[in-house]
């Protein structure tokens, strides 16, 4: 009875730090050659490496031999998240594209094809406070050119979660915004640069709690996730001048939950019609309590690497996806309740 308890022990150790084994073996931080290449070519003052995070950033070759073979990747995380976060308090959230960066490179995909950057505060006691903002847009379409100039490559896949998604619309589209404190010029579009576009969790229409905060800034009218419903003169002006029908990608999928505490807020059917535009080729709605607003993002990272390498959503087997004993739900680190936080 003791040696079986003592195996069964072993056994429960060895699970349990494997399932941190990667999370602290993740490479974090970009890589000495796209760093020293990111301040050759003018991109120094944006500080993409974004040091005074842990896992403010991730991407780059190991040197300038390093071969591009799979097409790359530019991730996109949501709002006060963190680009590989590693969270050191049980009720810290932002592990950003963490897993799904696990997932690509472990079926192939090296550093040197995965991107990303911190574009926010990382600070979700702040999350009601960020916009769409002229900063962000402008910080992350300058992220997308260099990674693209850096890699060479003819085109990249971009993958978003949450608002990341609304500002990789825009990055992606170019063009003139009027939707801010003063409208601006973004630049000519990326799309023909843009292979797969896969958003999860996006707002295209505003966020259904907005209209329990319209005080904030996030809700506001101009640049933030003022909701198209239930107020006929939305969603804010940024996100109408978004939802025209100019295609971002040769590729577009929207992923999204009714159960999805955030963009739904118990209300599906916004839920649907917010994750949706014009320009979507096809999309899949999740409708089990395991799709929370950021399980959504880990658990499909099988899926996302399927849609950008097959760019078919009815040969996936669905139920390979692992949702056994998820719970990505976020809190107030002070109240431990939910928070409108996206």
């Amino acid at each position: 009875m003791k040696k079986t308890l003592n195996s069964t022990l072993l056994k429960l150790f060895v699970l349990l730090n494997a399932s941190f084994l990667t999370l602290a073996d993740l490479d974090r931080g970009l890589t000495i050659d796209f760093q020293v290449w990111l301040n050759k070519n003018g991109y120094g003052q944006y500080e993409f490496a974004q040091e005074s995070f842990i896992g403010g950033a991730f991407g780059g070759k190991d040197s300038a031999s390093d071969t591009i073979v799979n097409r790359p990747v530019v991730f996109f995380h949501g709002n006060s998240d963190i680009a590989v976060g590693q969270p050191t308090d049980k009720m810290d959230w932002k592990f950003g594209f963490t897993k799904s960066i696990e997932h690509f490179m472990a079926n192939g995909y090296k550093k040197s094809e995965l991107y990303v950057t911190t574009w926010g505060n990382g600070d979700y006691t702040q999350a009601n406070k960020t916009t769409h903002s002229i900063e962000a847009v402008k910080k992350m379409r300058a992220f997308m050119e260099a990674v693209i100039q850096y890699t060479g490559a003819s085109q990249v896949d971009v993958i978003t979660h949450s608002l990341g998604g609304t500002l990789a619309r825009r990055v992606i589209k170019g063009g003139h915004v009027n939707g801010a404190e003063t409208p601006y010029e973004v630049g000519e579009s990326l799309a023909p640069k843009v292979n797969t576009l896969i958003t999860l969790a996006i707002g295209n229409l505003g966020i259904h709690s907005c209209s329990e905060m319209l005080d904030q800034p996030i809700c506001n009218k101009k640049n933030g996730y003022y909701p198209a419903g239930p107020y006929q003169d939305g969603p804010s002006l940024y996100l109408q001048e978004l939802n025209d029908n100019v295609k971002e990608a040769d590729h577009v999928y929207s992923l999204f939950s009714t159960k999805d505490e955030v963009m739904s807020n118990k209300d599906p059917n916004f839920g649907f019609r917010t994750s949706m535009w014009t320009t979507v080729d096809d999309y899949h709605q999740f409708n089990t309590v395991e799709f929370s607003h950021l399980c959504l993002r880990d658990i499909t990272a099988p899926l996302q690497l399927h849609l950008m390498k097959n760019h078919d959503m009815t040969s996936f087997d669905f139920n390979s996806l692992d949702t056994s004993g998820k719970d990505c739900y976020f809190y107030y680190p002070e109240k431990k309740s939910f928070s409108v936080m996206m």
